[in-house]
């Protein structure tokens, strides 16, 4: 991306994957147990460079300040198309996007398929719709993963 100043905040990610984002931002996480006004569920961003298409990855535990399960989604526009895509995937920790971190991440992330198969697609622009994906997915999530029920009661 060239621009006229020293910097670039938008880390070369597009558009669309940003307004993505942006439409999360001012969503909470109601199917999440709440304690203090303070949600119990923890998120993290952070930009997702996959050689060729970039983008964003939201990660969730279903746990604040630990667990031993979390879900990824990507979310990029197709390096082929203007289509918007996710892709989404669990590991047992965090995930930094470091190269040295799982040389495997990407086949992880694909699940051993092509550049064309991604868990979701949207037509150019559909930011709500991919929204909307994004947070059902990780709703759903939470309520398989979630230890306690929000009397406090654990799940067997």
């Amino acid at each position: 991306m060239t621009n006229n100043t020293i910097t670039d905040r938008t880390y070369g990610v597009k558009q669309q994957e940003r307004l993505v984002l942006e439409y999360l931002s001012d969503r909470n996480p109601d199917f999440a147990e709440h304690k203090d006004s303070f949600n119990l569920v923890d998120f993290t961003t952070y930009p997702w460079y996959n050689g060729r298409e970039k983008g964003i990855v939201i990660t969730m535990s279903p746990e604040f300040g630990s667990s031993d399960k979390y879900l990824h989604i990507a979310i990029f526009e197709h390096r082929n198309s203007d289509e918007l895509c996710c892709l989404k995937w669990e590991t047992k920790r965090p995930y930094w996007n470091h190269p040295l971190e799982d040389e495997d991440i990407f086949q992880t992330a694909y699940k051993g398929k092509g550049k064309f198969d991604t868990d979701a697609s949207f037509p150019y622009m559909s930011i709500r719709e991919c929204g909307e994906w994004v947070y059902e997915e990780f709703a759903s999530f939470y309520k398989a993963n979630h230890k306690y029920q929000p009397q406090g009661e654990v799940v067997k």
